[in-house]
C-alpha cells in the first residue's frame, strides 16, 4: 500500500505543477489566485512574480478549470506610417539604438514559430497568432500610401485595447470549453477521489487496471475536445495544437489543466491594460499605474515615438472609463514619509532620490504635482 501512496503523492506534485505557469519579464497575466479559499482574479507581470530576471511562475487556483491563467505583452515592435522599429512602446529610451526599417525598405514579413521576420531579422513575438497577425498587419501597411497608415495603426491599436471585444470573447470562451471543463473535473475527481478510495477498500488488485483505462480514456477524450476548440481560436498554430493534444493524450494528468492549455494564449494580442480591465473584476491599481507610467515616457526615435502617442491617447481614454486615476498620490499614514515613487507609490522618509524598486524614478515629494 506504501506504493500506491507514493505514487498518489507523485501524482500531486505533478498536478501543482500543471497549475504553474511560467511569465516571461516583458508579459503580463491575469490568473486565478487565492482569496482565503476562493478563487479571485490577479494581475501581475513575469517580472513580479516569484523567479529570476528572464521571468516568474504564477500560481493558479488548483480547483479552477476555466481558463485560470491568460497571458498577454504588448507588441514587440512599434510601428508608425513610416515605418517600424524593433521596441516596444512603454520600453522607455534605450542604451543602443533599436533596428528600424522604413517601409521602403521593407522587402518581406514573414511569420514563423512565434517569430516576426522582418527582411530575415527574427523578432520574437512569444506566441504564432501574433506572430502571424503582426505580419498580416504589416504586409497590409506596406500595400497602403502613407497618408493612409496612421488610421490603419490607430484603428489596430483600439482593437488591441477593445475590451467590449475581449469580453465577447472570454463569454464564448466559458461557453465553448464547457464540456471540456467537464471532462477535466471528471480527471480530477478519478485521480484524487475515486482512485484513492476505490484502492483503500477494494485493494489495488484487480481494480488498478480499470482506473488506469478511466484515466487514459479521459486522456484521449480531453486530448480531442482540446484539438478542435484549439483549430478554432488559434487556427495557424498548428504546431502548438498537436503537442497541446499529444502530451495530454500520453499523460492523461495534464488532462486536468486542458482549458488553462487553451486560455493562456486567447488575448496574447491584445494589450495588458484592457485585459486587465475586462477580466478583472477589481484591477490592482499598481498595475495598471506601472503601465501607465512607463508608457507616459517620451522616447528619442521619432517612429516609436509616433506609436507611443498614439498608444497613450486610447490608454488614457481606456483608464479613464476605468474610473482610474493615475496622477492621485498615496495615502501617507506615516508622517516621515516624505517622498514617493510615481509607479509604484514605494513610500521614502530619508534623502533617497530614485526608487530602489523601479530603476532610475524620481522620487517626488509629498504633496507635489
Amino acid at each position: 500500500m506504501a506504493e500506491w501512496l507514493l505514487l498518489w503523492l507523485v501524482a500531486t506534485v505533478l498536478f501543482l505543477v500543471e497549475c504553474c505557469s511560467w511569465v516571461r519579464a516583458g508579459t503580463w497575466c491575469c490568473f486565478r489566485s487565492f482569496r482565503g479559499w476562493r478563487a479571485a482574479w490577479r494581475a501581475s507581470s513575469g517580472s513580479r512574480l516569484f523567479g529570476n530576471d528572464r521571468g516568474g511562475i504564477a500560481f493558479s487556483h488548483p480547483l479552477s478549470q476555466s481558463g485560470a491563467i491568460l497571458h498577454c505583452a504588448e507588441w514587440p515592435i512599434s510601428i508608425s506610417p513610416g515605418g517600424v522599429v524593433c521596441a516596444t512602446a512603454s520600453q522607455g529610451p534605450l542604451e543602443s539604438s533599436p533596428a528600424a526599417w522604413s517601409f521602403e525598405e521593407i522587402t518581406s514579413v514573414s511569420a514563423n514559430f512565434g517569430d516576426v521576420r522582418i527582411n530575415g531579422v527574427s523578432i520574437p513575438a512569444g506566441s504564432d497568432m501574433l506572430a502571424a497577425h503582426l505580419a498580416a498587419h504589416l504586409n497590409e501597411l506596406r500595400e497602403l500610401p502613407e497618408s493612409k497608415r496612421a488610421s490603419a495603426i490607430r484603428l489596430a491599436i483600439k482593437h488591441t485595447l477593445d475590451i467590449k471585444d475581449i469580453g465577447k470573447i472570454w463569454d464564448d470562451f466559458q461557453k465553448q470549453t464547457a464540456s471540456l471543463r467537464r471532462t477535466a473535473r471528471m480527471s480530477l475527481l478519478l485521480i484524487f477521489v475515486v482512485a484513492p478510495l476505490s484502492i483503500l477498500v477494494l485493494g489495488p488488485y484487480p481494480v488498478w487496471i480499470y482506473l488506469l483505462a478511466g484515466l487514459l480514456g479521459l486522456g484521449m477524450v480531453s486530448a480531442r475536445q482540446l484539438f478542435v476548440l484549439h483549430r478554432k481560436y488559434f487556427k495557424l498554430a498548428g504546431f502548438d495544437r498537436w503537442v497541446h493534444a499529444l502530451s495530454i493524450g500520453f499523460f492523461p494528468l495534464s488532462a486536468t489543466r486542458a482549458v488553462d492549455r487553451l486560455s493562456k494564449d486567447l488575448f496574447y494580442g491584445r494589450h495588458p491594460l484592457a485585459v486587465i480591465c475586462a477580466i478583472c473584476p477589481e484591477p490592482d491599481e499598481t498595475a495598471l499605474r506601472e503601465q501607465w507610467f512607463d508608457l507616459s515616457i517620451a522616447v528619442p526615435e521619432p517612429a516609436r515615438e509616433w506609436y507611443r502617442s498614439a498608444l497613450s491617447v486610447e490608454v488614457r481614454r481606456l483608464l479613464e472609463r476605468a474610473g482610474f486615476d493615475a496622477a492621485r498620490q498615496p495615502k501617507i499614514e506615516d508622517p516621515a514619509v516624505v517622498k514617493f515613487c510615481p509607479r509604484c507609490h514605494g513610500q521614502f522618509t530619508g534623502a533617497a532620490e530614485v526608487c530602489n524598486d523601479c530603476p532610475d524614478v524620481a522620487l517626488i515629494a509629498v504633496g507635489e504635482s
